[in-house]
């Protein structure tokens, strides 16, 4: 009796959880996993024994969810379970997430899918415990799927745009579309995009901040440097506006050695904020 009750309690809570998670949500931080779906009931742990054997290394591209598979810790199995299922053209909702273990199904009701992995005290690696049930459920991706968000998109996209350099959001949209057969919304796709630049040139906002201080050290390093900075003030403080540089060597150099001819030249910036940017030669 009292081990029927104990059951009976275990699967209302583990359903109260299920019916409680927003399976539309996006979690904006990838490495937070203390989340909505954190527990600390025991779960599959106990059913299984360890796995022999070290298998880290995962193909970002086509990773592998199977049993006893490894991987380094809880971020790169969460990356590699969210890119496996929109690979396998579904989508999951976690029932259980946190540093120590990852519990979660199909989100698709009538499929039995479920998977579970945790992290091994001795190795501190993320180990898939058990996986249960085939897939019954039909493809999302044609209708978007939710998995492939914009941090999932910046992953995809970064090294295209690393190796050309600015790659317009709807030529992204349609390479992810040839090749992971999945339809995405533009608007993520820009997101995404913006992630990715943010890796590879750094965040656009906060350099504003360090202007200043490149001010400062051109006129240091740089006998002779003349460097003029123009702000704005606006209701939430000063902004930049434009900015005049002037090396000390080049100006000497000009001045010494030079024709007393100027020539100029324009170069528009295809940055976040757009400009352009003026050489006199």
């Amino acid at each position: 009796m009292g081990e029927d009750a104990t059951e009976n309690s275990s699967n209302s809570d583990e359903d109260s959880v299920s019916k409680g998670v927003d399976e539309d949500m996006e979690i904006e931080s990838e490495k937070s996993y203390h989340s909505l779906y954190n527990s600390s009931e025991s779960d599959d742990d106990e059913q299984v024994e360890a796995f022999e054997g070290e298998i880290y290394e995962v193909d970002e591209d086509n990773p592998i969810i199977e049993l006893g598979r490894k991987f380094e810790d809880v971020y790169h199995y969460r990356r590699s379970l969210e890119h496996f299922a929109i690979l396998g053209e579904f989508s999951i909702t976690y029932i259980k997430s946190n540093q120590r273990r990852v519990t979660a199904r199909c989100a698709s009701k009538d499929c039995p899918w479920r998977v579970h992995a945790s992290r091994l005290p001795e190795e501190g690696a993320f180990q898939v415990k058990t996986m249960q049930g085939e897939h019954l459920c039909s493809s999302i991706n044609k209708s978007g799927n939710k998995m492939a968000t914009k941090n999932w998109v910046a992953e995809r996209v970064i090294e295209w745009l690393r190796n050309e350099g600015e790659v317009a959001p709807s030529e992204l949209r349609r390479r992810l579309v040839e090749k992971y057969h999945v339809e995405l919304p533009y608007h993520r796709v820009w997101r995404g995009k913006e992630i990715a630049m943010s890796i590879i040139h750094g965040c656009w906002d906060n350099s504003y901040s360090k202007i200043m201080a490149f001010k400062e050290e051109l006129v240091r390093r740089n006998h002779g440097t003349v460097v003029k900075l123009d702000t704005v003030q606006q209701h939430d403080g000063w902004h930049f506006r434009r900015i005049f540089i002037s090396i000390g060597a080049c100006s000497i150099g000009f001045l010494t050695g030079c024709r007393p001819f100027l020539g100029l030249d324009g170069c528009h910036l295809k940055g976040k904020f757009k400009g352009v940017m003026l050489a006199a030669t």
